[in-house]
């Protein structure tokens, strides 16, 4: 959208931008200010059984435990 002139400011956070960016033609744009760390949070639809929800946050935490998260940035 930066590169079509669509908008004129893109605030994302990390993950989404360089996902967003690696599927784009052309050179990355260049971050300008860094907001610092936010919270994220994971939220299930009320159809989700229990039990999926349940591995979803054992995954997490499992991932927090083993520092594949740290790369992310949460705590």
């Amino acid at each position: 959208m930066l590169r079509a002139g669509r908008v004129d400011f893109w605030l994302v956070n990390d993950l989404a931008g360089r996902s967003a960016i690696q599927h784009s033609d052309g050179p990355p744009p260049s971050p300008l200010h860094g907001f610092g760390r936010i919270d994220l949070h994971l939220a299930c639809h009320r159809d989700v059984p229990a039990a999926t929800a349940d591995r979803l946050r054992r995954g997490l935490e499992q991932m927090r435990r083993d520092g594949e998260l740290a790369v992310f940035g949460p705590r």
